[in-house]
C-alpha cells in the first residue's frame, strides 16, 4: 500500500467513526431507572403485615421523557405475592411512582425473591432483583402506656 491508499482508508474509518457517533442518539434511547434509594433490593417486612396495604413506595425516572413508565413484578413468585398500584407521574421532577401491597400474607421467616421491571412508552426497560424477607417482628405497634396524644394548650 501506498501513501495515498493508506490515508484514504484511514479517512474512511474516522468517517465511518464519526458518522457512527453521530447517529448513535438517534436509535438509542437511555432506559428508565429505578431511584436508588427505592429499588427494594432487600426489604424486611412485618409478617403480619396486612394485604392490599401499601408498605413500600417505587420511584423511578427517565431522561427522555417517555412517560408513563410501567411498574412490573416479574417471576411466579412475585407475582402471586405483589399487587403494584400506579400511582402517576410528577413530569416536572421526571418522577413516576408506584405503591407495593401484599397480595397474600407472608410465611414467617421466609424470603421472597423476583424481579421488576419499570419500562418506559419507547419500550427500553430497566430489570433489578429484589426480595422481601418476612421478620417475626409486628405490623401492629401497641404501648404498654396508651396512645400517646400530647395536649397543648391555646394559650401558653
Amino acid at each position: 500500500m501506498d501513501g495515498s491508499n493508506k490515508s484514504k482508508t484511514s479517512m474512511k474509518r474516522v468517517l465511518g467513526f464519526w458518522t457512527l457517533f453521530a447517529l448513535t442518539p438517534l436509535c438509542c434511547g437511555n432506559y428508565p431507572l429505578l431511584d436508588v434509594d427505592t429499588n427494594m433490593r432487600i426489604v424486611l417486612v412485618p409478617h403480619d403485615m396486612p394485604t392490599q396495604v401499601p408498605f413500600y413506595r417505587l420511584k423511578a425516572t427517565d431522561s427522555d421523557h417517555n412517560f408513563p413508565l410501567v411498574f412490573e413484578v416479574l417471576g411466579a413468585v412475585g407475582k402471586a405475592l405483589l399487587v403494584v398500584e400506579f400511582l402517576g407521574c410528577l413530569e416536572a421532577e421526571s418522577l413516576c411512582q408506584a405503591d407495593v401491597m401484599l397480595n397474600k400474607p407472608l410465611d414467617p421467616g421466609r424470603t421472597y425473591e423476583f424481579q421488576l421491571r419499570v419500562t418506559d412508552t419507547s419500550g427500553d426497560f430497566t430489570r433489578v432483583k429484589a426480595a422481601i424477607t418476612a421478620t417475626d417482628g409486628s405490623a401492629f405497634f401497641q404501648s404498654m402506656l396508651g396512645p400517646k396524644i400530647l395536649r397543648i394548650p391555646e394559650v401558653s
